[in-house]
């Protein structure tokens, strides 16, 4: 395995680990080579001159054209996930995740674009509607940020006012800069003089005994940082090990946590290199895992936030229909010239979806904005991609948009009756599986009178 590492200190621990894995027999050869960054390791990687490196969820997202989870590092819950934070100092009360709360104060963030230090919070005061000049289509989130508060350190951002303020020296990660980028440099960026950092969990206990810091709830209050399962801003997936989307399953073999007397895996000083430091083993994914399915609905529903305001401009309403077969493209067709017709502000496209859960995941990631489903599909699909019903079909009979589930049977055969001796033996015929009328209403009913 070609590993792309990021830094110098990096290539020691990944060297360290290649010698590591020959001294106790691991079959896996592992050569490290420098991508300077994470874009540059995704080049590497698109460009097959490195086979795998870590990244965490918001890179992950950004890259999902060129890149595939195959082992997800586990804190120690094992579901592969972590929860994203704010610290604030106990001491200092009048910091809260309002806009009163927040105007005006010191932020630390563990980079731009990152899950837990970007994408989470920014996506969670967005949705509050906590930015202090931003209206919902036009917003440019790293200028409101500026504008919530008077400095901030966001390791990589853009040239915004006040994004690298709060930093000691530039806003890149450079080794002159390096000590408050990641977790724990958001964190150290909080001690040094910050009022909140946005980091995961596990960041204050592995830096403090934690007695003098507290979370800020979603609700306005606080708690303890032991409470960060009832007061966080989200639970998101780890940081993954990734290859190339063209890659086999054979590329990444499984390796766990390993400790000798000069080397540790996931520990060591300087914390946070290859692996974050609070990993305790790393879970190989399945092959058919996608970025979606790992990344998984909650987290996209903030992510889509953010990619709705930057994505629709404020004057035109934009509705991008999914569709299943060609039939029901021409049909689209159809209606989008109509709706042109209609209204030269409405801005109606088709898009065409492989099945049902290709268009509830387009729709997730924001690439689609509507699909028409039945009650089964939203219930299964639905929940699993966070998806709400907006508009319901009605057939004009009676008063509630509904519909009579029914078995019909031809009247020439009296033998076919709703009971189990009537069915036993017969041919079934249903509209889909886990369609509702056809599948969900007529076996659950079966079931439930068996």
């Amino acid at each position: 395995i070609t590993w792309c590492v990021v830094s110098n200190d990096e290539m020691t621990k990944c060297n360290q680990m290649s010698a590591a894995f020959q001294s106790i027999g691991v079959s896996v050869l592992v050569q490290c080579v420098s991508g300077k960054s994470m874009d540059g390791c995704v080049r590497m990687v698109k460009d097959n001159t490195a086979d795998a490196f870590t990244v965490d969820g918001g890179h992950l997202l950004d890259n999902r054209a060129d890149l595939k989870p195959v082992l997800a590092e586990d804190y120690g819950n094992g579901d592969a996930t972590y929860w994203a934070v704010a610290v604030v100092k106990k001491s200092d009360k009048s910091v809260n995740l309002t806009s009163a709360g927040l105007g005006g104060k010191k932020s630390c963030h563990t980079g731009y674009g990152k899950t837990a230090g970007w994408k989470v919070p920014m996506g969670v005061l967005k949705s509050l509607s906590e930015y202090s000049a931003c209206s919902l289509c036009i917003c440019d989130i790293p200028q409101a940020v500026s504008n919530l508060f008077s400095q901030s350190c966001v390791p990589g951002s853009p040239n915004s006012p006040n994004l690298c303020t709060q930093c000691p020296n530039s806003c890149d990660c450079s080794s002159s800069n390096a000590n408050y980028c990641g977790y724990t440099g958001a964190f150290r960026c909080l001690v040094d003089g910050g009022d909140v950092a946005f980091i995961k969990h596990t960041t204050v206990f592995s830096n403090t005994n934690g007695k003098d810091y507290e979370l800020l709830c979603q609700d306005g209050t606080r708690a303890a940082v032991t409470a960060y399962a009832q007061c966080n801003m989200g639970k998101v997936p780890s940081h993954a090990v990734v290859v190339s989307q063209k890659a086999t399953s054979a590329t990444i073999d499984r390796f766990g946590p390993h400790t000798s007397l000069s080397f540790k895996l996931f520990g060591g000083s300087p914390r946070d290199l290859l692996f974050k430091s609070s990993t305790k083993l790393l879970l190989p994914l399945n092959t058919s895992c996608s970025t979606e399915t790992y990344l998984g609905a909650s987290y996209l529903k903030i992510v889509r936030v953010m990619t709705m305001i930057k994505t629709f401009p404020p004057t035109v309403s934009t509705l991008r229909w999914c569709v299943l077969s060609a039939n029901e493209m021409a049909k689209c067709s159809v209606v989008a010239t109509q709706a042109r017709r209609v209204s030269s502000e409405l801005v109606f496209s088709c898009v065409m979806g492989n099945d049902i859960n290709d268009c509830a995941r387009r729709i997730s990631l924001g690439t689609a904005d509507a699909v028409t489903m039945d009650g089964g599909h939203i219930y299964s699909t639905g929940v699993q991609y966070d998806l709400q019903p907006v508009a319901t079909e009605y057939y004009g009979s009676g008063s509630a948009a509904s519909y009579y589930a029914v078995a019909v049977v031809k009247a020439s055969d009296s033998s076919t009756l709703l009971t189990k001796a009537g069915l036993q033996g017969k041919k079934s015929c249903h509209t889909g599986y886990q369609r509702t009328a056809g599948w969900n209403v007529p076996v659950g009913y079966l079931v439930d009178n068996s």
